[in-house]
């Protein structure tokens, strides 16, 4: 874990989040959080799906609403705030599969993978898979069982609180991240 954390100091790493309208393959962002390795915010935003237009279950977790994001913009319309934020910046996310697939989807139901070719090139990093194998709890598949997010915080004596938006688990993930830092010494 140590090695994975140089990296992510190394690289001047932001940490990012997100609240969706589901898991499924036609599932849209509906709130995207950033945040640096230190905890600050750097953006945060709703954001408005192009085509789900319900998400009864997925908002008795999150509580994310229509009204929450009527007025929000689009993935699409979010390019330009994000692209240099992200651009060439290593990218930290607790299951960054997930995220990275909800961007993706979240891009092409608007239609708009021409404004995120830089997106392509996004250097991803899973704090998730990362911390499995730091807490190292043996999966029943053989490999490393998967903690989620508000049990790793537990774990390791971060206070959890603000749980599924996404600001907050950025924030939480962030936190996550010095606690271990503080264990294993910073680099």
């Amino acid at each position: 874990m140590k090695a994975f954390i140089e990296r992510l100091r190394k690289h001047d790493a932001l940490i990012l989040d997100t609240e969706t309208t589901g898991l499924g393959q036609r599932a849209e962002i509906l709130q995207i959080g950033m945040v640096t390795l230190d905890g600050e915010a750097l953006f945060h935003s709703y954001v408005r799906p192009v085509k789900v237009k319900r998400w009864d279950e997925a908002r008795r977790v999150h509580g994310i609403s229509w009204s929450d994001v009527q007025d929000a913009p689009t993935m699409g319309e979010l390019g330009q705030a994000l692209e240099p934020l992200m651009q060439g910046r290593l990218t930290a996310v607790y299951n960054a599969d997930f995220d990275k697939r909800m961007l993706w989807q979240s891009v092409r139901a608007d239609s708009a993978d021409g404004r995120f070719v830089w997106l392509r090139q996004q250097e991803w990093q899973c704090v998730m898979k990362a911390y499995a194998a730091y807490w190292g709890q043996r999966s029943r598949y053989g490999g490393f069982r998967w903690q989620s997010l508000s049990n790793a915080c537990r774990q390791q004596g971060v206070r959890v609180a603000g749980a599924h938006d996404a600001l907050a688990d950025a924030k939480l993930t962030a936190a996550l991240i010095r606690s271990i830092e503080n264990k294993v010494g910073r680099p």
